[in-house]
C-alpha cells in the first residue's frame, strides 16, 4: 500500500515525506517517524521537480509481461508510478530518496524480464559505488579508479565490505562490531576490527568521515543526483524508472542514459568522474548479463 498516496497538498498526493531521528541501533537511514514540516521555498522547489516527474511518468508506455511472474505471483499494478521523496533525520538537509513505484519492491530479475518501456525490454544502468565517491568528493579528494569495494584480502567478500562501509558512514558513534546480517557475507574468522583496518588501509582519504553520520548528507546528495538524472532524461524523452542509484531505461536508449547520468553527477559534484555499467535480462541464459555502453 502506497501510504502516502492517500496524502494530498494542493490536490496532488504528496511527494515530499519528513521523517525523524532513527532509532540509533539501526543502520537504515531512512527509519524513523514521520513528522509534519512547514512548506518553504526548498519544499515547495523539490515538490515541483517531484510533480514534472510524476507527471512525467503517469503518461508514460510502461506495462509488464505477466509470463515472467511466478506461478501464484499476482500482476503488478503498473498505475502505481507516483514517486515520494524520503527527507530523514528532522532535516531536508538529510536523505531525500526516492519511493513508491510499483517496481521497486521487485526482484531485479523480475524488474528486468518483466518490465517494458514503449514497447521494449529494458535495462539497467547503474552508478559505481556512488556513496563512497561522493564522500571522496566531500573530503576533497577523487576516488581512486576500480571497484571502490574491492579490498584487498576481501576480494570474495564484496556485498559484506559495501554493508560495513555504509554503516561506518550512517553510524554516528564508533562501531564495535559486525553490522547486522552480515554473518555469511564476511570472513568468519576476520574480527570487525580486522575489517575495518583493511577498508581503512585501502580509504585512507575518507577515514575520518566514518562514524560521523555523513550518511544522511551523502544521501542528500545521492538522491538529488538521482532526481537531476531524471529531469534530464525526460528532457531528453527518455522514460526511467528509479531504484535508488539505477535506471531502468528503454534497451535501445541504455547508452544515452549512462552519458547523462554521469553528466548529472558531475553537475551536482561541481565536477569528478564516475563510473557506470549496465545490465540486461538474457532469455537464451535466463540469467542477469552485463552490458556493454
Amino acid at each position: 500500500m502506497d501510504v502516502w498516496g492517500d496524502i494530498k497538498r494542493g490536490g496532488r498526493p504528496e511527494s515530499i515525506v519528513l521523517r525523524g531521528p532513527k532509532n540509533e541501533d539501526e543502520y537504515d537511514p531512512e527509519t524513523g517517524p514521520d513528522i509534519g514540516y512547514a512548506d518553504t521555498s526548498t519544499t515547495d522547489s523539490y515538490r515541483a521537480e517531484m510533480d514534472a516527474i510524476n507527471d512525467w511518468l503517469e503518461s508514460a508506455d510502461i506495462n509488464f509481461d505477466e509470463s515472467v511472474l511466478p506461478d501464484g505471483d499476482a500482476l503488478p499494478d503498473v498505475s502505481r508510478r507516483r514517486l515520494y521523496r524520503v527527507f530523514t533525520n528532522g532535516s531536508f538537509e538529510s536523505g531525500g530518496r526516492m519511493a513508491g513505484g510499483f517496481w521497486m519492491n521487485r526482484k531485479a530479475k523480475l524488474r528486468l524480464a518483466g518490465l517494458i518501456i514503449g514497447g521494449e525490454t529494458v535495462a539497467s544502468i547503474d552508478f559505481g559505488q556512488i556513496g563512497p565517491r561522493i564522500l571522496y568528493r566531500l573530503a576533497g579528494h577523487e576516488a581512486p579508479e576500480g571497484d571502490l569495494y574491492a579490498i584487498p584480502g576481501l576480494a570474495n567478500w564484496r556485498g559484506g565490505v559495501k554493508t560495513v562501509i555504509n554503516a561506518a558512514m550512517n553510524s554516528a558513534k564508533t562501531m564495535i562490531r559486525k553490522p547486522m546480517n552480515t554473518t555469511d557475507t564476511l570472513p568468519r574468522d576476520w574480527t570487525f576490527g580486522d575489517v575495518m583496518r583493511a577498508i581503512e588501509a585501502t580509504h585512507r582519504p575518507i577515514v575520518g568521515q566514518f562514524y560521523r553520520g555523513v550518511g544522511h548528507s551523502v544521501s542528500l546528495m545521492e538522491s538529488n543526483i538521482a532526481v537531476k538524472t531524471l529531469l534530464d532524461l525526460k528532457e531528453a524523452g527518455i522514460v526511467a524508472l528509479p531504484v535508488h542509484d539505477e535506471f531502468l531505461v528503454p534497451r535501445s536508449k541504455a547508452k544515452t542514459t549512462a552519458d547523462i547520468m554521469k553528466a548529472a553527477y558531475a553537475d551536482v559534484m561541481a565536477g569528478g568522474s564516475i563510473p557506470v555499467s549496465g545490465e540486461e535480462w538474457s532469455v537464451s541464459q535466463e540469467a542477469i548479463v552485463p552490458m556493454s555502453l
